[in-house]
């Protein structure tokens, strides 16, 4: 090849992005959730105390529970997202999807102290829909790697095989 066929057709070797450490990875991520969910939470509480027109009982109450379940939904997200960084995961694709995550875990901090809600709610969904978005367009299936060690049961191979010879 000549220097202007590799300018312009560049060796296979040189257009994969680099894959990164999975314990790297995994460390940013914890790090990454634990960090913004404290922030929010502090921000929430800070900006609660200092806000002169309390919740009330029930509302706040309804509110609580609401950040329970997004906490319960950011730390699924989180984990599923820990699960993933176990396998090679592209640079670009890692930090989509520590940010998905960084953004639904900072929702529930604010929320709990009844502030910001709206913001809360849609720095949540941002980050869900991103993280939703990003498990459907993942090159590496999340689910074949689960099933590949489920083996047939011999019924349905019996049958499948019965089918065939018809």
């Amino acid at each position: 090849m000549t220097l202007q066929q590799d300018v312009l057709y560049p060796p296979r070797r040189l257009l994969i992005k680099p894959k990164l450490n999975s314990i790297g990875l995994r460390s940013v991520l914890l790090g990454t959730i634990i960090a913004v969910a404290v922030t929010g939470f502090l921000t929430g509480s800070q900006l609660a105390a200092s806000t002169r027109a309390p919740v009330e009982n029930e509302l706040l109450t309804l509110l609580r529970f609401m950040a329970v379940v997004k906490l319960c939904a950011a730390l699924t997200g989180g984990a599923l997202a820990y699960w993933r960084f176990g396998s090679q995961v592209n640079s670009g694709f890692a930090a989509a999807l520590i940010a998905a995550t960084a953004l639904m875990a900072a929702a529930p901090g604010l929320i709990w102290a009844g502030v910001f809600v709206g913001l809360a709610a849609l720095l949540f969904y941002m980050g869900l829909f991103t993280f939703l978005g990003l498990a459907l367009k993942d090159t590496t299936s999340w689910i074949s790697s689960a099933s590949s060690s489920i083996e047939t049961p011999a019924l349905i191979r019996r049958t499948l095989a019965w089918d065939a010879a018809d």
